[in-house]
Formats: C-alpha cells, sequence, structure tokens
C-alpha cells in the first residue's frame, strides 16, 4: 500500500507521467518531487533517476507501477510521474 504522507500531492498537484515528460520538466528546472515505480524497467528510468539526483530533485519510490498510476490519477500503470512546481505569478507587484 502506498503509505507517502504525500499521497495528496500525487493526485492534487500539477504532475506529469512518463520517463520522457519527466526528463524534459527535469530539464527545463519545473520539478519539484520525482515519483518512481520500483517495478519498472531500469534501462526506462535509470536516466530520469540520475537527472533527478543531479538537479537535487528528490526521488520517492513507490513498490508498484499500478499503484503509482492509480494515486497519480491515471488510468493506467506509471513507470515515473514528476510533481511540477508551482506556477510562479507573473503579476505586477505595487506602483
Amino acid at each position: 500500500m502506498f503509505l507517502d504522507p504525500a499521497y495528496n500531492e500525487l493526485t492534487r498537484k500539477r504532475k506529469v507521467a512518463g520517463a520522457r515528460a519527466a526528463q524534459k520538466a527535469l530539464l527545463n528546472d519545473l520539478v519539484e518531487k520525482l515519483y518512481v515505480a520500483k517495478d519498472a524497467e531500469e534501462r526506462i528510468t535509470r536516466g530520469v533517476v540520475s537527472l533527478a539526483e543531479e538537479k537535487g530533485v528528490q526521488v520517492v519510490y513507490v513498490d508498484t507501477m499500478k499503484e503509482l498510476g492509480e494515486f497519480a490519477g491515471l488510468r493506467v500503470a506509471a513507470s515515473v510521474c514528476a510533481i511540477l512546481k508551482a506556477a510562479k505569478s507573473q503579476g505586477k507587484q505595487g506602483n
């Protein structure tokens, strides 16, 4: 069972699923936290995990791809899910 207290984070925050999408977000410094399924193929997750570690992004491991997909609100299993950083306000501040 997925017991990480960040369950609400996975269901409520903006996210991208899949190794390619997560890698692209990491390259653009958009990732707050990376979730990786322990049963995902290492050849798929190795590069994105390495990049997350280089960028100083926390990596959290989840038992199964099915579990990660479900808790991320997806209809399919997921090897990787990246929580995106909150968008910064672009509005003007005081004059």
